[in-house]
């Protein structure tokens, strides 16, 4: 695939990925575009990339643990998550914004690693994609994304009990 094939096919899902992790517009479409020009040197120099979909998201991913290490502070994860399921899925439609903020909140109790996970697999990567952009076996991924799915119900749950 050409690099005009590769922006146009994953710019989009790599700036959703960044916003939901940095939880801000600027620093998505920065780091969208960082991302894009580290592949475009890459592939500039003759390097062949041979999964260029779980290339693309380790980049990012990397490069949003860099930007939440330097900002150290607390994440605004997910500012766009129902947002964005609710284009796809009718039913999300009935959410509150109340129902949004339990999200976030859950989300953001996450540990890091596991708030990646789960945002790599709402993007539909692979186990094998997952391991290669986080660096976790491959075979540890599906235990690893289960606890983090159930901890984040629970999460939600027991804020929508108060």
């Amino acid at each position: 695939m050409n690099f005009q094939a590769l922006y146009e096919t994953y710019s989009k899902p790599i700036y959703r990925f960044a916003y939901r992790l940095l939880g801000d517009d600027e620093e998505a479409k920065d780091l969208t575009q960082d991302t894009f020009l580290i592949l475009h040197r890459n592939m500039d120099s003759g390097s062949r990339i041979e999964r260029p979909k779980a290339w693309i998201y380790t980049v990012a991913a990397n490069l949003c643990r860099d930007r939440l290490r330097r900002r150290k502070k607390s994440l605004e994860i997910m500012a766009d998550f129902l947002a964005e399921q609710s284009r796809s899925d009718p039913k999300a439609d009935a959410l509150s914004r109340e129902d949004v903020g339990i999200v976030r909140r859950s989300l953001a109790k996450l540990p890091e690693r596991d708030r990646v996970l789960v945002l790599l697999y709402q993007d539909e990567l692979t186990y094998a994609e997952m391991a290669d952009a986080t660096g976790i076996k491959k075979q540890s991924i599906g235990k690893i994304l289960s606890r983090a799915i159930k901890k984040l119900v629970t999460t939600i749950n027991a804020g929508e009990s108060r």
